[in-house]
């Protein structure tokens, strides 16, 4: 996971919490970046869980917000255990515009999509997304009994 920035922010406690540079790997979705930041916050702060809040825009879907205050950043967050994320979520562009502007900045013919867009010219409250990650790995596993087990305590 890259990070903008010199330090990672963790939410941790009631404010952000600076730790460390992320290691030099450039994709969203490294299971060992992950891996890699469980291990130091369990030995920095003596604990499993932790959040990533505001992740850098260019590594989110084109339908995330950005951040009204850094618009380098996204409103998105994961929660991780022990260096897996288990739940994963953003708050999503509602306006119709500036969905078709996200949609040329990343590269997006706009006309692909145009019955996404059209859906919320029909008008869209400001909404979010999100979903349970440990939960959609187990899944698409074989049912073994400590598979099954985890994914009925989460559902």
């Amino acid at each position: 996971m890259s990070i903008t920035g010199s330090s990672l922010e963790l939410g941790l406690s009631s404010r952000p919490v600076l730790i460390a540079p992320p290691p030099p790997v450039a994709t969203r979705d490294s299971t060992e970046n992950e891996k890699w930041l469980g291990r130091l916050v369990k030995e920095k702060y003596g604990t499993d869980y932790y959040i990533l809040d505001k992740f850098p825009l260019a590594i989110r879907p084109f339908y995330t917000m950005p951040d009204a205050e850094d618009p380098k950043l996204s409103n998105s967050y994961d929660f991780f255990m022990r260096g897996e994320e288990i739940l994963s979520g953003a708050q999503r562009v509602h306006d119709p515009e500036f969905l078709i502007q996200r949609m040329k900045e990343v590269g997006i013919a706009p006309e692909s999509m145009q019955g996404y867009i059209d859906a919320f010219r029909l008008g869209a409250p400001p909404h979010a997304g999100g979903g349970i990650g440990e939960s959609r790995r187990d899944l698409s596993r074989p049912f073994e009994p400590s598979t099954l087990m985890f994914t009925c305590r989460t559902m």
